[in-house]
């Protein structure tokens, strides 16, 4: 070990001082591969991001530094970074000093001639020690893609497909989005319920045991009239239903005289009857629930399911 006096400082006594330095002869991988490996050792009880900056020639290197800097940044992980600054233009120990920053997979080689500038060395060590902010992330509560900002229809399910403006999609515009519609392609102006599907539940269209259409169901089911004017093309399935009242062989029976009798309404009107059809379901496909009165009124019912 040397020992030198303290003296005061200048440009020209330093860089004489440097030129009575003598250094260590032959391979210097050993000594910078034991150093980086101390270094694991002091790092051990650090937290966050690791910058290790080695200044060298490389002249006169192995692979021991890099084999030493790879198991470094196995033992550190995406935490750690090497960058290597070359003194001097030896091309053997560029590409060694190169291989040792590359193998943090993160680090960059430069060289001291580079960083002469007071402009270069604040890069260097902005791109050393600096992170830039990321850019702020617009919020979305719902994870739709629309920022909350801009989201009219907040709380959406998760993986509900919505429009530009964060409502769900509702292909047949029938207010009923299209994850919830049970009854797709509704025609424009049909009246449908909390399923979406095309049917008369304001009024009570048949009593118990009853495949007649009560009177005050006629203004309504003149909307179906018009809907099916306004468009010829358009060919449906009268589907019949009843309430679970008496047995079921019975109340499928009623259910299919429920959709003809709908159907000779539509008739009545103008309608062509190859454009409709007609099925019963009996009581297997209620609306509402049976347990109440008001249910049970809602089951005796009809709908409309367009067909190709």
């Amino acid at each position: 070990m040397s020992v030198y006096d303290v003296k005061l400082y200048s440009t020209a006594g330093f860089g004489s001082a440097l030129k009575d330095v003598k250094g260590p002869s032959g391979d210097s991988s050993l000594p910078l591969a034991k150093a980086i490996a101390a270094a694991g050792k002091d790092l051990k009880s650090t937290r966050g991001p690791i910058a290790i900056i080695i200044v060298s020639d490389g002249a006169d290197m192995d692979q021991a530094p890099v084999t030493a800097a790879k198991d470094l940044k196995g033992e550190f992980g995406n935490r750690l970074c090497i960058d290597t600054v070359q003194v001097g233009d030896d091309s053997d120990g560029k590409m060694i000093l190169e291989q040792i920053a590359g193998a943090s997979n993160c680090g960059f080689s430069t060289t001291a001639d580079r960083l002469a500038t007071s402009s270069s060395l604040a890069g260097f060590v902005e791109g050393v020690f600096l992170a830039k902010s990321a850019p702020m992330v617009a919020v979305d509560s719902d994870g739709d893609g629309v920022p909350d900002k801009k989201d009219k229809c907040p709380n959406t399910p998760k993986g509900v497909n919505v429009d530009v403006f964060g409502c769900p999609l509702d292909a047949d515009r029938d207010g009923v989005a299209d994850y919830l519609d049970q009854c797709p392609n509704t025609p424009m102006g049909a009246t449908v319920d909390a399923r979406g599907c095309w049917t008369y539940a304001a009024v009570v269209l048949f009593d118990i045991n009853s495949a007649e259409v009560k009177s005050e169901a006629y203004p309504m089911l003149t909307e179906a009239v018009l809907i099916l004017k306004k468009n010829p093309n358009l060919n449906v399935e009268i589907d019949g239903h009843t309430d679970n009242t008496g047995a079921a062989a019975y109340n499928m029976t009623l259910s299919e005289k429920r959709a003809e009798a709908i159907k000779d309404f539509l008739v009545a009107r103008g309608i062509d009857p190859n454009r409709l059809t007609t099925k019963g379901f009996g009581f297997t496909k209620p609306a509402a629930s049976n347990k109440t009165k008001e249910g049970r009124a809602k089951n005796r019912r009809v709908e409309f399911t367009p067909v190709k």
